[in-house]
């Protein structure tokens, strides 16, 4: 019988998890069968769009957790709830004003209802983060009188958070309402060093419980203020949410929920410490706070970890994948970590650990046991990125203790299997790695290769300036985003339903894109359906794998718009 889903699964199961979903394996409170719990719509149980009984307690519950006037439950993830919010808040030929480091999502749903996305103008961070600040609203609100709306991101991947109370004022003043992506933020409504967008001014906000909460993928929460109908809320996120929502999710987040409420703000503080204490240790190996001066008028939350790597995001990620440890996401320059509130310490230690072993073998200078070699570390070329990668999974042959997130284990009552080292599969094969790994212990893996995007620039003419930035030994770091932000030349309903072609990124350069494409994660676009494709969206899509990269053909070819 084959049952790929199960073996996938499982596979997953026995490695470290450091990403979403941050329940990470364990159940907060009991595990529990979902093939014995999923149910439907029945006199006996209740109805998410009409509901009277446990569901609405459990919203009005959760309500009360986050200080909102009503939360409604999500069995669609954020993308629902944001959707939702977007219908409520704008009429079609309408137009909301965004950070450029709006989800997908909210393209996606401008596109289809006929919005009129307006991009307020962006600030960087010095590593490259995008945020907005508040006179940007105020300026992009002034400017078009047709928005009915504005729409904050609160935080990023990064950890990374503007001035949301600065932007409400902006808002208010103006009277539009405020709307808030807070996917990454579900554990503010229990912060004490981090209150949650209700509490910052925004009118609807969206929280997805799975990305920090110990909550099943997709669930949810959509959280409205004082003056929203919530009536209407919840006949538009009808429209968008399928008519069948999942029981067994909306279980996990009122579990979540209880959890929180009874643990939360301890847990929270217990890990926020355990993690700076992590963040000494991993800088003395060399792998500085990804977090580390954030801009003025914009903070980091701190229970996110951003760790740079002296050779590289990419290098780091396969040298921790390697050793059974899987992260969020990295980028050129850094790995982004997700820990979950039930075990976080230990999983730390395990990665520090990781991140131990594998200074040692790339001979940094302050790894456990080593020297100063007196290399540098972004003196390697590159070439020899893949038998590297290879030596590292060899050398992690068995000796790593997994930390199994099976789905059986709650918070309560730990797994008595949990920490076992994963058998090797064939003993002597393992032998063999590893001895094949020694002969080539003194080698040095080599950073990060950016030829790719060293290629583009050389091919691509019409580059701006700040794009060339100095170069390393290892190649120049290709940026997280436009320095120019490509123009836009059609509707983004109009573009994301024409008819296209398909050609390659060089060959797109002067043409209107039919669809959004960028990087995922964190699924932000880098242009947006209607958008010309400039030289430089172009070098950065040729610059980037294919694989990360979303809005692509199956061949990595861009849509183009035939006949606008």
């Amino acid at each position: 019988m084959q049952r790929p889903m199960r073996s996938m699964l499982r596979r997953a199961a026995a490695r470290c998890s450091l990403h979403m979903p941050a329940a990470q394996g364990r159940a907060p409170i009991a595990s529990f069968d979902p093939y014995r719990l999923d149910t439907t719509e029945l006199p006996v149980t209740d109805d998410l769009y009409r509901p009277t009984g446990a569901i609405a307690e459990a919203e009005r519950l959760m309500a009360a957790s986050a200080g909102a006037a009503a939360t409604l439950m999500l069995s669609g993830g954020s993308t629902a709830g944001v959707h939702a919010m977007l219908l409520y808040a704008c009429r079609r030929g309408e137009a909301v004003v965004l950070p450029r480091n709006a989800h997908l999502s909210c393209l996606n749903l401008c596109a289809v209802a006929g919005l009129t996305p307006v991009f307020a103008d962006p600030a960087q961070t010095a590593e490259g983060r995008v945020y907005t600040r508040p006179e940007a609203y105020a300026r992009a609100l002034d400017s078009h009188p047709e928005a009915t709306a504005a729409f904050a991101v609160r935080s990023d991947y990064y950890g990374l958070a503007g001035d949301l109370e600065g932007i409400a004022r902006e808002a208010h003043a103006r009277g539009r309402l405020l709307l808030c992506d807070e996917a990454h933020g579900a554990y503010f409504n229990w912060r004490a060093d981090f209150p949650n967008a209700g509490a910052c001014g925004a009118d609807l906000y969206v929280q997805s419980a799975h990305k920090t909460l110990p909550a099943l993928t997709p669930g949810a929460w959509l959280h409205a203020s004082a003056g929203i109908d919530a009536a209407r809320l919840r006949a538009v996120l009808g429209m968008v949410q399928t008519s069948s929502p999942g029981f067994t999710v909306m279980l996990s987040l009122d579990e979540a929920r209880a959890w929180m409420d009874a643990h939360g703000r301890a847990a929270c503080d217990k890990l926020l410490l355990a993690m700076e204490r992590f963040r000494k240790k991993a800088a003395r190996l060399g792998y500085a706070d990804g977090q580390a001066d954030p801009p003025e008028g914009a903070r980091y939350d701190r229970l996110r970890l951003v760790l740079r790597s002296p050779r590289g995001g990419a290098w780091l990620q396969r040298r921790l994948e390697a050793r059974g440890l899987d992260v969020e996401m990295f980028d050129a320059q850094h790995v982004v970590c997700i820990l979950s509130l039930l075990d976080g310490e230990r999983r730390l230690r395990r990665l520090l650990r990781a991140l131990e072993a594998i200074a040692r073998e790339a001979g940094e200078p302050d790894a456990p046991g080593k020297v100063d070699t007196g290399l540098d570390p972004l003196s390697a070329t590159g070439v020899r990125a893949t038998r590297a990668a290879r030596l590292s999974a060899d050398r992690a042959g068995g000796r790593e203790q997994p930390i199994t997130h099976g789905a059986s284990l709650s918070a309560e009552q730990p797994s008595a299997d949990q920490g076992r080292p994963t058998p090797a599969a064939n003993p002597a094969k393992r032998r063999a790695r590893v001895q094949s790994s020694r002969a080539f212990s003194s080698e040095k893996p080599p950073a990060d290769d950016f030829s790719a995007w060293d290629t583009a620039m050389a091919r691509l003419p019409g580059l701006p300036n700040a794009v060339r930035k100095g170069k390393p030994e290892a190649g120049s770091v290709p940026p997280l985003f436009p320095s120019l932000w490509p123009p836009r030349r059609l509707p983004i309903g109009q573009a994301a339903f024409a008819p296209c072609e398909s050609l390659s990124a060089e060959q797109a350069v002067g043409r209107i894109s039919g669809a959004s494409v960028g990087l995922y994660p964190p699924g932000v676009a880098w242009l947006t359906a209607g958008d010309e494709i400039t030289a430089e969206t172009a070098a950065l899509i040729m610059g980037t794998p294919r694989e990360q990269l979303f809005g692509l053909e199956a061949d990595g070819r861009l849509r183009c718009v035939l006949h606008p």
